[in-house]
């Protein structure tokens, strides 16, 4: 079921067969040099089940699979996580490495970003990124969010840029 739409995407709710699509993405070992590293097929499997749970309990997704309208293949994934504090969730997405440089990510985050503010109702945004990790540090700025500080992301192992983007 597609959820949203830009002029070349399509985010959609998760089905059980995207846990072989995804895994090129997060099964990617330079997708996720920047992240806490690879994963496995079966944590692979048991993330995308825990986003299928999410849908059905919840009726609504907060990560998306994205998909190219063209050929419906799986380039990445964008969206939300809930964390500690109430009404704050971190922004994230993941992009096929074969597909930057496209803009599919700028073009997925700005509709997802908009979407979660209005469906989640959160009362500030965060994200982070590695320092050498241009690509996702300009699509931040890009989509305002607020340069905070730079720190040791301890499940990265690295040094990153903090983010956020308040939203009331």
């Amino acid at each position: 079921m597609s959820v949203l739409q830009t002029e070349r995407l399509i985010m959609r709710y998760w089905k059980q067969e995207d846990s072989e699509k995804v895994a090129k993405i997060w099964g990617n070992t330079a997708t996720m040099k920047y992240c806490a590293g690879a994963m496995t097929d079966e944590l692979i499997k048991n993330v995308v089940n825990s986003y299928i749970r999410f849908q059905e309990e919840n009726d609504y997704s907060i990560m998306f699979p994205i998909e190219l309208k063209e050929n419906k293949d799986i380039v990445g994934v964008c969206g939300f996580q809930k964390t500690q504090e109430k009404d704050v969730f971190e922004f994230m997405y993941h992009f096929r490495e074969d597909t930057w440089g496209k803009g599919y990510a700028s073009e997925a985050a700005s509709t997802v970003l908009d979407y979660g503010i209005d469906k989640l109702k959160p009362k500030k945004i965060i994200a982070g990124a590695a320092i050498e990790n241009i690509g996702s540090l300009k699509i931040l700025e890009k989509l305002n969010f607020t340069f905070l500080e730079e720190k040791w992301f301890d499940d990265t192992q690295m040094n990153g840029r903090y983010y956020e983007l308040k939203v009331n």
